[in-house]
């Protein structure tokens, strides 16, 4: 049974923070008011009712989010990382707690910056994190031939760039697993604004858990100073969102936070194809 630390208080709950202890697990926290324990009614993966489950998740934080996806899913949940801040806070969540077993899906396009290469070795060697990288069927050079180079600026929607690099990986290896943990935040905007923490991923009818959803970029880097948390070298040189080298650029003063990805593109267009637009 699943519980919380929560003080109740006439009619408000009010939640207390978890502690932050290596290895806790989900399931020793408990919700308390002055009739005694208050049990919450357990989810299990066949009982799932999303707008029950998010109108609750609201309330918890990162760490609860995933101490329930993984009592939840056990094995069957994985993690997505595009080394950027918020995968560095969700990958440092997981070494905290001690589930170091969580295979951290990391798809390598073979455009990426150096820089992202050397911080998923870090984040191996630092963390002990279960890191994989996935790749697409065919390589640069053969996408090259057969489709010619930039693809990206040629295909004005970029489908086929991001289907082949991004996402056919991606599903592929989010196939073999029924939930997986994501860094999206709503303050990013865009098509990312109404996401619910937990949504249900339509290319593989598994789930996609977003624990950072409700935080702000300010909690992010809170966090991150907190817990000394390794981070991409780009994000200190005006890079705030990172994917592959041609498509990536700084941001001057005043830009939103994601004009440097696709700049020549609609907003609206703005997804790589890891996740679903809403």
């Amino acid at each position: 049974m699943s519980t919380l630390n929560i003080d109740i208080r006439a009619d408000l709950i009010q939640m207390i923070p978890c502690p932050d202890y290596p290895g806790t697990p989900f399931r020793q926290y408990r919700f308390r008011s002055n009739q005694g324990p208050i049990r919450m009614a357990p989810f299990t993966e066949s009982s799932i009712d999303l707008r029950t489950l998010n109108e609750q998740m609201e309330t918890y934080s990162p760490r609860e989010i995933i101490g329930w996806a993984h009592e939840t899913f056990g094995s069957r949940l994985a993690m997505l990382s595009s080394m950027q801040k918020t995968a560095s806070v969700l990958t440092h969540t997981l070494y905290a707690m001690g589930l170091t077993r969580v295979e951290i899906i990391f798809i390598d396009t073979g455009y990426h910056f150096p820089e992202t290469l050397e911080l998923r070795d870090r984040m191996i060697e630092k963390y002990g994190v279960n890191i994989q990288t996935c790749q697409p069927d065919k390589s640069p050079e053969e996408q090259f031939r057969e489709y010619g180079r930039e693809l990206y600026l040629r295909d004005r929607d970029y489908q086929l760039c991001r289907q082949l690099r991004k996402e056919a990986p991606y599903l592929k290896a989010a196939s073999r697993f029924k939930a997986v943990l994501s860094g999206l935040l709503r303050c990013e905007g865009g098509a990312r604004k109404q996401i619910p923490i937990v949504a249900v991923d339509p290319r593989t009818q598994g789930y996609k858990i977003h624990p950072l959803a409700n935080w702000s970029r300010e909690q992010v880097d809170e966090y991150i100073k907190a817990h000394d948390v390794l981070v991409h070298p780009l994000h200190a040189q005006g890079y705030p969102s990172i994917g592959c080298a041609p498509c990536t650029r700084a941001i001057t003063v005043g830009e939103d936070i994601r004009a440097g990805r696709w700049w020549w593109e609609d907003e609206s267009a703005k997804e790589c194809g890891l996740h679903v637009k809403k």
